[in-house]
């Protein structure tokens, strides 16, 4: 594992040599490569993740790495980088669990079937408030957890005060459809993902006014980035389906060859069949 962090961090040459191994170790379909491949590196995350983590609990060097790329790793560990990163992971898993959560509420359909149903009722598109409303709150119209609620509340604030400071006055459309309000109300792009976007996350752009910190220009960019990542991804996916698709009808083919010589040879003359002399009666 060397002093990789993470399987991102992971020199290449090292993330090939695992990739050969495992395909020297299993055999699969081709047309299953990009799922299966996309599923491998997503484990082999996991798993340097969790190895490090519980080195870190116990304070033990696992097996797979070496005393110098141990004492490296303990070096960074030391860091003020380390140390904020692993303050934010704990906020964030707070955030998550006990009486601070924001748990999902819209039953078995995702955000963006909910949006799509909003949109054709409403007849038009529903705001990041709307939706998250719509998504984040149960049966009874009240929060599915306080972290939920802060979220609104705090949205609401950051709103009128923007609203207050700009020079003319919002449109009736952009009301709770501001994405870097939204960024700093929900805890901004955690995982390319956006808290009560759905997909809108990763592939909707928001017409507004651009704030003037860096924070917000950082925020851009780092949007356009994710936009940039996820439709390279969306060309893979179609591109390994087209794949998909023309090894299926490949296979197609071959089987209607088979059909067909079946059918000829079946339709085929038999050296016994009815010429007119069956044998008869012998009578002439």
């Amino acid at each position: 594992m060397g002093d990789s962090m993470s399987y991102s961090s992971t020199p290449s040459s090292m993330k090939e040599l695992w990739w050969s191994e495992f395909k020297r170790i299993y055999n699969w379909d081709p047309a299953y490569e990009f799922e299966i491949k996309k599923n491998f590196k997503k484990k082999c995350g996991d798993h340097i993740r969790h190895t490090l983590s519980h080195a870190k609990q116990r304070g033990k060097k696992p097996l797979c790495i070496t005393e110098d790329n141990w004492t490296k790793i303990n070096n960074f560990w030391s860091t003020n980088e380390s140390k904020q990163r692993s303050q934010q992971n704990k906020l964030n898993q707070s955030y998550n669990s006990g009486d601070f959560s924001a748990t999902y509420a819209g039953g078995s359909i995702n955000i963006d079937e909910h949006r799509r149903r909003m949109t054709k009722d409403m007849g038009k598109e529903p705001s990041f408030i709307e939706t998250f409303t719509k998504t984040f709150t149960k049966k009874d119209k009240s929060w599915s957890g306080a972290r939920a609620k802060a979220i609104k509340d705090k949205y609401d604030e950051l709103e009128i005060a923007h609203r207050s400071s700009c020079a003319s006055e919002e449109t009736e459309s952009s009301v709770g459809n501001n994405l870097d309000l939204w960024l700093e109300a929900s805890g901004g792009q955690k995982g390319g993902r956006i808290l009560g976007m759905g997909s809108l996350s990763k592939n909707h752009r928001v017409s507004r006014k651009s704030f003037s910190t860096p924070t917000a220009v950082t925020t851009q960019i780092n949007s356009l980035t994710e936009e940039v990542s996820h439709l390279k991804g969306i060309i893979l996916e179609r591109d390994e389906e087209r794949r998909v698709r023309d090894a299926e009808m490949r296979a197609l083919r071959q089987q209607q060859n088979l059909i067909m010589k079946h059918l000829q040879l079946s339709s085929a003359p038999s050296d016994f069949g009815d010429d007119g002399d069956d044998g008869g009666d012998g009578s002439s």
